[in-house]
Order: C-alpha cells, then structure tokens, then sequence
C-alpha cells in the first residue's frame, strides 16, 4: 500500500528520498564510515541539513516556498548571503538527484508576494 502511495505522491517520494538520506548519513556516522570523514565541514553540513529539514517539513505538509523564502527562514545560517544558501539548495537538489521544483522551492521574481 505505501509504495503504491508513493508512486502518485511525488512530494512523498522526495521526503521518503531525504529521509533515506538522512539514516545513511547517520548510520555513516556512527559507524566511523571512512565515507563520512570526506563529508564537508560542519558548518557546511549543518547549513545542508538544515535546509534538506525546512524541504522536508514543507513536502509532508504539501506547501512550496521560494528561494528567497527559504534563505530567510535560515538567514542565520548563510553568513554569505542568499547565493550561499542557493548552492546548497543545488547541493541538495543533486545528492538527491531531484529537480529543485521538485523539492517544493520555487524561484519567483523579487517583490513578488506568496503565502501559503
């Protein structure tokens, strides 16, 4: 039933995909993964994590936002501005070989409002 589910819920197959994810990168982790001693640096890590959790709760809950959007929602986290947080977003996008549209982030012109 649920991968029949999956099939015609593409935002639940991503979030199914992050999740997956999420347990290798763990499981690498403390397992001492020589794999996971080439992971970026922490920050960098930390910043990916936290925008692969904001695209997660957004497809589970079925709501898009745009790349600017996002940023702001980490705004903390990308001391090298929005360009920073697009390359991770591309980052994530290609870990996990979706299109960004898929994700949920859609790019939308400046001063443009949306809400969900």
């Amino acid at each position: 039933r649920f991968s029949s589910m999956l099939a015609t819920d593409p935002p639940l197959e991503v979030a199914t995909k992050i999740e997956s994810y999420v347990i290798r990168l763990l499981t690498m982790a403390v397992t001492h993964d020589p794999a996971f001693q080439r992971a970026p640096p922490r920050k960098v890590l930390v910043r990916f994590l936290a925008l692969l959790n904001t695209v997660h709760e957004m497809l589970c809950r079925g709501s898009q936002c745009s790349l600017r959007e996002l940023y702001y929602r980490h705004v903390g986290l990308f001391p090298g501005g929005q360009a920073e947080s697009d390359r991770i977003l591309r980052s994530v996008c290609e870990t996990l070989r979706v299109p960004r549209p898929a994700l949920g982030v859609l790019s939308v012109p400046k001063g443009l409002v949306k809400g969900d």
